[in-house]
């Protein structure tokens, strides 16, 4: 069943939180688009927000400054480490070693200018080491949040799992997105298992007027998925199951939206499933959600994941979701009542499902409860605001508050 979250009785905090995260428009994923939600909602909960954002950028800025963000709501610092090797506007999140202890100073700088109540890295790597030491300088609960990425691309790399640990073991509360992730944790570090809430993402009602990318007649069912091409993503699973499909049923198509590498299109070109298989490139959010509305069923196939919020928008539009057994999909889809699940990996299974909701009668069943799990920003809000103040109250409890 979805997870049930209570909801916090406090209507005002008064707090000064510090949000500390590698990504933040204008960068793309899941990352970005959260924190500049959770920091909004925040604030409108009456938390005094401070969004930090380290950017590794081959040269030494000048002192930072804390501005007003783009939205008024929330203030945020821009942060420019010196790292020559990483090339210049890259996110800190691909960037290399070198450039951490700078990281680690400036972002000091900044907490003790705003003089916050709580520290919280937004996510598990690459800053939670920094805000786990700052805290325990400055006597400062520590909040650590788990995104996905972060745990799942760095539980198997030697180089980052100490660096982890360490975070983990710091941490106030640990504050997974998704129920697997905390398992994930739990796995590296078992004890922290009492300082684990849950705090799933929430998704703001999606409006958009649907408009098809390519429309290819009544009669076509269109499969979609929107999201940054990366290995974990698992779209060759997905493409590789469409192509069986379209061996039998050339009603079906598939659109992708987001940024594809251009040899996956010159390999669906060869195939001769150009029209079938339609990529549309990076587009902006106004556009991915016009396009999103008007699929008829949205895939997510993972290997691993957070709690993706092209699935909860998908959600919101009442469309019917196949989605891989990872990450927030395992939350928020029962299968067979709001949304089909296969193990991933599991091509076949995929194929099956996207037989499935070839039938009108069928996508009309699971849409009919596509929207019942959701959880709105406000409620996400008040869940990290429940964070805060169990994370100080376990530091008044070891004597740093």
């Amino acid at each position: 069943m979805p997870p049930h979250f209570p909801i916090s009785t406090v209507k005002r905090s008064g707090l000064r939180a510090v949000i500390v995260t590698p990504d933040y428009p204008p960068d793309h994923g899941g990352v970005a688009v959260s924190v500049q939600r959770i920091a909004g909602s925040l604030a409108r909960q009456g938390v005094q927000v401070l969004v930090i954002v380290p950017r590794f950028t081959g040269y030494q800025g000048s002192k930072p400054m804390i501005e007003d963000d783009p939205t008024g709501h929330f203030k945020i610092a821009n942060v420019s480490v010196n790292d020559p090797n990483v090339e210049a506007s890259k996110s800190c999140a691909f960037a290399g070693f070198s450039g951490l202890p700078q990281a680690y100073f400036l972002i000091k700088a900044l907490v003790q200018d705003w003089q916050p109540d709580v520290i919280h890295s937004f996510t598990l790597y690459p800053f939670s080491l920094h805000c786990a030491i700052i805290a325990r300088e400055l006597r400062l609960p520590f909040v650590v949040g788990v995104r996905g990425n972060d745990i799942t691309a760095n539980i198997f790399a030697p180089a980052a799992i100490s660096y982890i640990k360490v975070a983990l073991d710091n941490a106030d509360v640990v504050a997974p997105v998704a129920t697997q992730l905390g398992d994930f944790c739990k796995v590296l570090r078992p004890a922290i298992e009492k300082k684990i809430l849950l705090v799933a993402n929430g998704a703001e009602k999606a409006v958009a007027q649907p408009k098809r990318v390519r429309d290819l007649g009544a009669k076509t069912v269109q499969f979609g998925t929107v999201c940054i091409q990366r290995p974990k993503k698992n779209l060759d699973v997905l493409v590789n199951a469409f192509i069986r499909l379209r061996e039998k049923h050339k009603q079906a198509q598939l659109v992708i939206v987001g940024p594809i590498l251009a040899k996956e299109k010159r390999s669906i070109n060869r195939l001769g499933l150009g029209r079938a298989i339609t990529f549309t490139g990076k587009l902006s959010r106004k556009d991915a959600l016009a396009a999103m509305a008007a699929f008829d069923a949205f895939v997510i196939p993972s290997a691993f994941d957070g709690c993706a919020n092209a699935m909860l928008e998908a959600m919101s539009f009442g469309l019917p979701i196949i989605a891989s057994k990872t990450g927030g999909a395992l939350d928020f889809i029962e299968h067979n009542k709001n949304g089909l699940l296969f193990e991933p990996l599991d091509e076949d299974a995929l194929l099956e499902h996207l037989e499935t909701l070839l039938s009108a009668k069928e996508r009309q069943r699971l849409s009919a409860y596509a929207k019942r799990p959701l959880r709105s920003p406000k409620d996400e809000a008040r869940d990290w605001l429940k964070a805060y103040q169990w994370a100080i109250q376990q530091a008044k409890r070891s004597g740093r508050k």
